[in-house]
């Protein structure tokens, strides 16, 4: 009985966490190879000319993805 209790609280904890990632930040984009949300990792600040970037992780794949904000643009990347 045991033995099929943990694969059920493995993908229940796996969906809690799919949850709680796709609210951890608004506007994060969807993979572009699964469509799940996007993860924040980091951003690197504007610099002179240069643009802020901001790096995004897909947990599933892990796949990542960098958006270059230009100044004055919305910062939510959808």
């Amino acid at each position: 009985m045991q033995i099929n209790a943990r694969p059920a609280l493995r993908r229940e904890t796996e969906r809690m966490e799919s949850d709680l990632n796709a609210m951890d930040a608004p506007g994060t984009p969807p993979c572009p190879s699964c469509r799940q949300p996007m993860i924040f990792k980091r951003a690197v600040p504007r610099f002179a000319a240069l643009p802020e970037l901001r790096t995004y992780e897909c947990k599933a794949c892990g796949i990542t993805f960098t958006a270059a904000i230009e100044p004055g643009e919305h910062a939510d990347v959808a």
